[in-house]
């Protein structure tokens, strides 16, 4: 248990659940499929997951989303842990364009992942509002606000958690869009058998992920994602300042 709990934590601020996209959801009838690759480290335990995901409106402004992560190498105090790797819990979400400009989301992390490194029976809970605009012909601005609960299960304690987001995509040059997303996450309190404690006002724990990246245009339809994200912030990453490595390619349809 007390390995899960180290391995879950030290890798639960770069997972996958963060919002596959800020900007306007996919017109109707059209999709995207996402296959990638991640390498999560600390300066003491590190791991490899695969993910295959897709996305799709089925109406207009409507638009549903599944990723499927997998872990097939983990890495603790330099020594390989066969015994924590496996199926990740499934992430599905939902996207509504209610004004050009804004989403509204709900995504939800369904607790059917490997018990070795996944909490058992903890649903993750997230909902919030997202705003775009197009800055200049070459740049297109991204946002989020979202707050996220996460239930018990195995743990004594439930915990609700914020974020603000924000991305900015550069078209360079055709066919090449690097971009910087910034994530500043906040824990706002949790819940155990003596009630809520708020974090709010008193040393909270707070933390920002830098993610930057560039995208590749392949073809008209498939692109090539390549990323790089940093956790600062002592109090909610601690001094192991965590780093992912991302690869992963995109098709639309």
């Amino acid at each position: 248990m007390l390995k899960k709990i180290a391995l879950t934590g030290i890798f639960a601020a770069s997972a996958t659940f963060a919002s596959w996209d800020l900007f306007p959801v996919l017109p109707k009838n059209q999709g995207e499929a996402h296959t990638g690759l991640a390498y999560n480290e600390t300066n003491y335990a590190s791991c490899l997951t695969m993910f295959a995901g897709a996305r799709f409106s089925v109406i207009q402004n409507l638009e549903l989303g599944v990723m499927v992560p997998f872990r097939f190498y983990t890495e603790l105090h330099g020594t390989e842990m066969d015994d924590v790797n496996g199926l990740g819990n499934i992430e599905a979400s939902i996207r509504y364009q209610f004004i050009p400009k804004m989403n509204a989301f709900f995504d939800v992390a369904i607790p059917v992942g490997d018990d070795s490194y996944n909490v058992e029976d903890e649903w993750t809970l997230k909902g919030g509002f997202q705003f775009s605009s197009i800055l200049t012909p070459t740049v297109n601005f991204g946002s989020e606000l979202g707050v996220q609960y996460e239930t018990e299960g195995e743990k004594n304690y439930s915990e609700l958690a914020a974020n603000i987001s924000a991305e900015l995509d550069f078209t360079v040059v055709p066919h090449y869009t690097p971009y910087i997303r910034s994530t500043v996450s906040f824990i706002i309190g949790i819940y155990d058998d003596s009630g809520f404690d708020s974090f709010l006002g008193k040393n909270t724990p707070v933390g920002t992920w830098i993610t930057v990246g560039s995208k590749f245009d392949i073809t008209e339809w498939l692109n090539l994602d390549a990323s790089y994200g940093v956790g600062i912030g002592d109090h909610l990453y601690g001094p192991n300042r965590p780093k992912t490595y991302g690869l992963g390619l995109n098709f639309r349809f």
